[in-house]
């Protein structure tokens, strides 16, 4: 294997790993968020159920989409998206008037808001998400694209070897079904 070839094979490595953990951190985060959401919306008969679709279903749920689209359907939109998403979850405490319960739970271990915190985390995963997607957009055009193995390359450049015999024999079978002499209907079975 040459010296591109493997850098551009761990590059390829690397690039799946980026995406599968980017993937499994938006699946696992928002979906929690959006399962104790709902849990809290059930439970809560104060007028905090709004604030809660709102952050909990809408928002997060948002997030995940633009997240997971940046991410497998390599778009830098989507992938932006997701922060921007974030951004306008920051003010919606103060515009509904609602309790974020995630805040009295986990304020704690956060030192926060806990939509700071999504948004954050949410910029980090953008920029790894950028950053896979360009390296995948470059890796596209290199040369093996996308197994990065001389065998493979071998197998497409093979001398065909079968192929002047296979020729030679369909130049023997050719024929038309005219050639076959028919047979007649009145020939019956022969009773046993």
């Amino acid at each position: 294997m040459t010296d591109s070839m493997a850098k551009n094979a761990m590059l390829m490595k690397k690039y799946k790993k980026n995406c599968n953990r980017v993937g499994i951190a938006y699946m696992a985060g928002c979906g929690m968020y959006i399962f104790a959401a709902t849990y809290l919306m059930i439970l809560t008969v104060a007028g905090d159920v709004m604030f809660l679709f709102l952050d909990g279903i809408v928002f997060k749920g948002l997030i995940l989409f633009f997240g997971y689209g940046g991410v497998y359907k390599l778009s830098d939109k989507f992938a932006l998206a997701a922060p921007a998403v974030a951004f306008l979850n920051l003010g919606l405490e103060a515009a509904t008037g609602g309790t974020n319960y995630m805040d009295v739970f986990l304020g704690e271990i956060t030192g926060g808001g806990m939509a700071a915190f999504v948004f954050a985390v949410t910029v980090l995963l953008a920029a790894i998400t950028l950053k896979a997607n360009r390296d995948y957009r470059y890796l596209e055009q290199q040369e093996g694209f996308p197994y990065f193995n001389e065998r493979f390359h071998e197998q497409n450049n093979a001398p065909k070897e079968y192929i002047p015999q296979f020729e030679q024999l369909c130049d023997e079978k050719k024929g038309s079904m005219d050639d076959i002499p028919e047979i007649s209907k009145d020939n019956k079975m022969d009773e046993i």
